[in-house]
């Protein structure tokens, strides 16, 4: 029968966290398909897209915040809700990564943010 010892197990247990948190990277990055703010108009609603931009406008509200998103071609909202997101991190002007699903939105596209973190 193997034996581990103290430091040994320790090392095992560090090993195959780093490795489950790698296999969880790729699985994140499968799941969510990567483009530019302007592409993103043209996707249906409940897609999941990532991608990153310029926080141009922040309106807050008692369930989260509208995020107004920009790249080099174009704008989208970003809806976020209290418990997804840090207000402190996110400030106008500031660069994010946005993770999240394509929804209709008075007429237009918006995005349904999954996770959203400052660049």
């Amino acid at each position: 029968m193997l034996s581990l010892g103290g430091q040994q197990l320790r090392i095992l247990a560090l090993f195959l966290s780093l490795l489950g948190l790698v296999f969880l990277f790729f699985i994140l990055q499968a799941e969510y398909a990567k483009m530019e703010v302007s592409q993103i108009k043209g996707r249906g609603e409940g897609e999941r897209v990532f991608f990153s931009g310029i926080v141009e406008k922040i309106d807050y509200a008692d369930w989260g915040a509208k995020i107004s998103v920009c790249d080099s071609n174009a704008c989208i909202n970003v809806k976020v809700e209290n418990e997804k997101y840090n207000a402190a991190l996110l400030s106008r002007g500031g660069i994010v990564r946005v993770w999240g699903a394509v929804e209709e939105y008075m007429g237009g596209k918006s995005v349904s943010a999954d996770k959203i973190e400052r660049a």
